[in-house]
């Protein structure tokens, strides 16, 4: 019997601007999926989805990006990431990588294309010497928690937000 594994049911390539309709297709479900974990959630405005296809191209040209698309054995895409170099020199370390966007299709979820998509954005940073990682995620959203620690990943700072309505009340 022979064993597959996940590079054998799925692959990953880096995006072009040829990929720019599936990008924002996931863009936007991944949106939704983290208005309905957290209500409070910042929503896209109409504009905001009209403007996807053009801030997914400025990224897959950006050099300092990093754009994945992860297919199926049918060539369909089902997942996406994107990993972003970020430079301040007032801090230490001067250069991190920050993973932007993570999303797989529902089934296609715990095969591994999310820890796959992963290695590959770490293999991006790793080849410009990054070696600090950082990522963001909606609280409420307990699959990207259970996931991103399940990798390893650890608190280090808390964002908290409030409407300016509901600070006048207290």
């Amino acid at each position: 019997m022979t064993t597959r594994t996940v590079t054998d049911l799925f692959s990953i390539k880096t995006a072009t601007q040829s990929d720019l309709e599936p990008l924002v297709e996931m863009g936007i479900k991944l949106q939704k999926y983290t208005e309905k974990s957290n209500p409070d959630m910042w929503r896209l405005t109409d504009d905001g989805c009209k403007n996807l296809k053009n801030h997914f191209s400025e990224m897959i040209a950006d050099p300092r990006h990093c754009v994945l698309l992860a297919f199926n054995g049918e060539g369909n895409h089902v997942g996406m990431a994107i990993g972003k170099i970020i430079t301040n020199a007032d801090f230490i370390p001067e250069m991190r990588g920050s993973i932007e966007k993570i999303f797989v299709e529902e089934p296609y979820r715990r095969y591994g294309i999310g820890t796959a998509l992963v290695a590959r954005i770490c293999e991006f940073f790793a080849s410009l010497g990054i070696q600090d990682i950082s990522l963001g995620y909606v609280v409420g959203n307990q699959q990207a928690e259970r996931f991103w620690k399940g990798l390893g990943f650890r608190d280090r700072i808390r964002s908290m937000c409030i409407s300016v309505e509901k600070l006048a009340k207290r």
